[in-house]
């Protein structure tokens, strides 16, 4: 993955954002930038902005929201830094010869349509005895991985049918 030089990051005018399902960091006018995609059906910008408020018990309570603007209320944009590779995702293989990912702590699995699809968190103990099944760099390839995160997810939604089988990977500790 080649990371992207500290002058790529400048805020850059409306008018340049790509339309593409590339994600960006947005000015939408609030006192932060938010993250958002052009949605090419509607002509508009969607992005998220996480809230917080106090409840009166005195904890946070956290929420996201999205909205969907046109693109004037867009005032600049920079693109979404990709974060570096940090050794700690791998690909192996089941017993059935079937590719799995782990990555920042979930088990994913490839599905049909070749994206990877987030299957389950990893147990206690269980990411060391994965990774005595490591595939070599060049065989994970074979399976899109490591993959240039092209300004699209990396890790899809779960399959549409919604069918999620568990793999037949070996257990870990609990």
């Amino acid at each position: 993955m080649t990371m992207k030089t500290e002058t790529q990051y400048n805020w850059q005018p409306p008018e340049t954002a790509p339309r593409d399902g590339t994600a960006i960091l947005g000015d939408f006018g609030l006192p932060w930038a938010c993250y958002a995609v052009w949605d090419e059906c509607y002509e508009w910008w969607v992005y998220a902005s996480v809230t917080a408020n106090r409840s009166k018990d005195g904890k946070v309570s956290a929420d996201i929201e999205t909205e969907r603007d046109t693109h004037p209320r867009l005032r600049r944009w920079m693109p979404v830094q990709e974060l570096p590779a940090d050794g700690s995702s791998f690909v192996f293989l089941d017993d059935a010869s079937r590719p799995y990912l782990v990555f920042r702590g979930w088990i994913n699995y490839r599905h049909s349509d070749n994206q990877w699809v987030t299957l389950r968190e990893l147990k206690p103990g269980e990411r060391e005895t994965l990774e005595a099944l490591k595939l070599p760099d060049d065989q994970a390839a074979l399976y899109g991985w490591p993959c240039v995160a092209n300004d699209k997810d990396v890790l899809s939604a779960p399959a549409a049918d919604g069918v999620t089988t568990t793999p037949n990977v070996p257990a870990g500790d609990d």
